[in-house]
């Protein structure tokens, strides 16, 4: 049973794997071991893994010299990375892989038999242009091992990384899924809207801030609209109820601009979120998966689609998706609190003139022209979302970091907020004291931004009045009609 030379497939390798050892005995040969082991080894720029089966007189070394019984490729070195677990109504469990040291894949989470695995790690071979053989029986065998090496590397008891297709806080806040907020602990899914539609990406944000700080100084509509989509990060920590934006004017001012200025603050906005034709499911997907995050609505969804701005605004308002029956005859209900920008024409707002229940969820503005938003540049010149993106990333840090001394300010101040129009009003309050105390940290100087304080109130003031007009309006129809 000796051999002089070292087997093809242990030259260069890099580990192997005593799979199975099982003694034997003939009367002509004595004791021997048939033998099963996994090898990783690197054939060009590919980690194989090897299956052998061999007999030997020298057990649990392969080194040692020995019989082939097989030997074969079954595979590309694949190490766990960690746990994942999905953070949605229903939890499920997954693994995140470095398959032959140089890319990660994570499993789907819809994996519903073993033999699956390896086929889907074939597919993300592929996919790398990593042509191996694989034998999903032998290959699952390997991950077997590759399994139990990583539960005894954390000590039988790793941590699963949290998955979430939302961004957002979770249950008890403590943390917030965001693509730059990923850590080994909570991960913002790739099937995210924000990865999908490339939106995943920060840069500038030093920048970002001194422009935000000058224009909330400033204190006119691009401001207003600046706060109202920071607080969206505190809609669900405080219980606040969404708002609606609801932007109309002239079609020469860039609306829609605007909004995509204040969106940016979370993720690149370089072109409308939601703009053309699309289900009230797939409206709901979209809220959810933006959930804690403002994004804009622009005219074109309300032309193009049978939803009206009374059934966005309620949508917004309620924080919840439709409840929908799921395969498994259970009950699917989406959260999503987020501040939505909703770029009108005037005439869409005649289903809601005399609505009080909606305008009561939305605050109306109205823009003639530029300077309105802003004095401190045009937007035909410099188009602020192409350049900056992510800033508000910061506030998220701030805000998990301080939210009790946040949400102590906040009911400090707003202690006598009453009426019908108290819910825009503390939700856009919480965005100016976000702002307020994270300038105030940002930079080391007591920030208040009192012209900013005044336009919100004359906002605030201009809606009730019409909000009143609306209640008398309809106190007048009742008194004709009896």
């Amino acid at each position: 049973m000796e051999t002089k030379k070292l087997h093809h497939y242990l030259i260069d390798a890099e580990k192997v794997y005593l799979s199975d050892s099982i003694e034997k005995y003939s009367t002509r040969r004595g004791t021997y071991y048939r033998e099963i082991w996994f090898v990783e080894r690197k054939e060009d720029n590919i980690k194989e893994v090897w299956y052998v089966e061999l007999e030997t007189i020298y057990p649990k070394d392969i080194y040692k010299p020995h019989n082939i019984i097989n030997a074969e490729v079954i595979g590309i070195k694949t190490e766990i990375i960690r746990f994942l677990e999905e953070t949605e109504w229903k939890r499920r469990k997954a693994c995140e892989y470095l398959i032959n040291d140089e890319f990660t894949f994570a499993l789907p989470f819809n994996i519903r038999t073993l033999s699956d695995i390896p086929r889907e790690i074939a597919k993300a071979c592929f996919k790398h242009r990593y042509l191996a053989s694989f034998n999903s029986r032998h290959f699952q065998e390997y991950l077997d091992i590759k399994l139990h090496e990583y539960h005894a590397k954390h000590s039988c008891n790793p941590e699963p990384c949290l998955i979430s297709k939302s961004t957002g806080w979770n249950d008890d806040c403590t943390m917030f899924f965001h693509y730059d907020l990923n850590d080994e602990k909570h991960r913002l899914s790739k099937e995210n809207t924000l990865y999908k539609y490339n939106k995943a990406e920060s840069y500038n944000q030093a920048e970002q801030h001194e422009l935000v700080y000058k224009l909330l100084q400033e204190g006119k509509l691009l401001g207003a609209l600046l706060v109202i989509s920071v607080s969206s990060i505190l809609l669900k920590p405080f219980e606040l109820q969404p708002l609606t934006c609801v932007i109309t004017g002239s079609y020469d001012v860039d609306r829609t601009g605007a909004s995509l200025i204040a969106t940016s603050l979370f993720y690149k906005s370089d072109d409308i979120i939601m703009e053309g034709k699309v289900s009230s499911l797939q409206f709901d997907i979209m809220l959810s998966s933006l959930n804690s995050l403002p994004f804009v609505i622009d005219r074109n969804a309300i032309m193009n689609n049978s939803m009206d701005i009374r059934t966005i605004i309620f949508s917004v308002a309620s924080g919840m998706g439709k409840t929908r029956a799921t395969r498994n005859q259970t009950v699917d209900t989406k959260e999503f609190r987020s501040n939505a920008f909703l770029i009108a024409d005037e005439h869409n707002l005649d289903g809601i003139k005399t609505s009080g229940a909606a305008f009561r969820r939305m605050l109306h503005l109205k823009v003639n022209k530029w300077e309105q938003f802003t004095s401190l540049f045009d937007i035909n010149d410099l188009k602020p979302y192409e350049f900056y993106s992510g800033c508000g990333v910061d506030y998220i840090k701030y805000a998990m970091s301080n939210l009790d001394r946040l949400k102590e300010r906040f009911e400090q101040e707003t202690k006598n907020f009453h009426g019908p129009f108290a819910p825009i009003s503390l939700n856009i309050y919480a965005g100016i004291i976000m702002l307020e105390e994270f300038y105030t940290r940002y930079y080391n100087k007591q920030v208040s931004f009192t012209s900013l304080r005044k336009k919100v109130n004359d906002i605030i003031e201009k809606a009730k009045l019409t909000f009143d007009g609306i209640l008398a309006s309809k106190k007048t129809s009742v008194t004709k009609l009896k």
